[in-house]
């Protein structure tokens, strides 16, 4: 059995310099606690019987159309096969998440919802195996279980959420997620994919810097991923709902997230680095900000009037969370 490779997915760099880039490979046979892997996937399983189907349709229904880190097809395609082939701590994030929109569902609806304290467990065990054998879904379950609500909204647990989020970006590293991925050896797919999970991070760091009063990990001097366009989204523009392309105003609401959290990077190394943040004079701060409230209303005049917050969907749920 071959236990390593090489996958090399660069011949020479944008310059047309000889700099290879390539990943060592190794086998989950060789990973720590890998037989362990099959156990929690029957063991999840059993946890959400028999709502893991209309779980995962809440999933894509909500959370993918704006969120779109996975590639939804491919997901459901290996659903449909062999669920415990998935990797178990990204099942567990998404029937986590999806517990939210329980309510959303007809026949969930008039069932008790179920009690997540049990999937989370497993969720921490599941995501310390995939630590060892990294790979992008080790990321994107991450970043899932971030969005899902705490325990205890009075008493988050910031230290855990914190450490995941450095987690996530330490696996990333690895796997070269602040690397652009557009000249590489890979197909389309995944070079979307990698884009989009890429910038998911992104967020995921400045927004939690903030809210935490934390220093931010992602460096711009080592990020090179480049921005998104339409055509990093077009292996997801195939979902149509009621006549409107539900998922392209997601795919909108994504990338006007980016450029705000873009903003919210400058306001971060403007003000909110520990050297910035003693510089008490009201006028030169004023100065500093300027810029920066510019871009923000240019941001908010870019924002179309199907995302705007005044906008009010009958029968159905805004991204702004109003409307049903």
């Amino acid at each position: 059995m071959e236990t390593h490779s090489i996958r090399r997915v660069l011949e020479r760099d944008g310059n047309a310099v000889d700099y290879p880039l390539a990943f060592h490979v190794a086998s989950d046979h060789r990973a720590t606690d890998a037989a362990e892997k099959t156990g929690l996937a029957e063991e999840l399983e059993g946890l959400v019987q028999p709502y893991g189907p209309k779980l995962v349709e809440l999933f894509c229904r909500h959370v993918q159309p704006s969120f779109p880190i996975l590639h939804k097809q491919s997901f459901e395609d290996l659903y449909q096969r062999d669920r415990t082939s998935i990797d178990c701590a990204l099942l567990a994030a998404i029937y986590l998440l999806s517990l939210r929109w329980w309510s959303y569902d007809p026949e969930l609806s008039v069932r008790p919802t179920l009690d997540p304290k049990n999937i989370k467990a497993l969720f921490r065990r599941a995501v310390d195996i995939s630590y060892h054998r990294p790979r992008l879904s080790s990321v994107q379950a991450m970043l899932l279980y971030l969005q899902c609500q705490p325990e205890d909204p009075l008493n988050p647990d910031h230290t855990y959420a914190w450490g995941l989020t450095c987690q996530a970006l330490a696996i990333s590293q690895c796997l070269g997620l602040h690397l652009d991925p557009s000249q590489w050896s890979i197909s389309p797919l995944e070079k979307n994919v990698r884009k989009r999970l890429s910038w998911a991070l992104f967020m995921q760091d400045r927004w939690t810097a903030l809210a935490y009063g934390r220093p931010v990990h992602i460096q711009a001097d080592d990020w090179a991923v480049p921005e998104l366009t339409k055509v990093d989204f077009s292996d997801c523009l195939n979902d149509r709902l009621d006549g409107d392309s539900w998922s392209t105003k997601g795919h909108t609401q994504y990338m006007l997230m980016i450029r705000l959290t873009q903003i919210l990077s400058e306001i971060l190394s403007s003000f909110y680095t520990v050297r910035t943040s003693f510089d008490q004079d009201t006028t030169v701060l004023y100065r500093r900000a300027q810029p920066l409230l510019v871009k923000l209303k240019s941001w908010y005049e870019d924002v179309p009037e199907a995302l705007s917050i005044s906008t009010v969907y009958q029968r159905k749920l805004s991204f702004h969370g109003k409307g049903c």
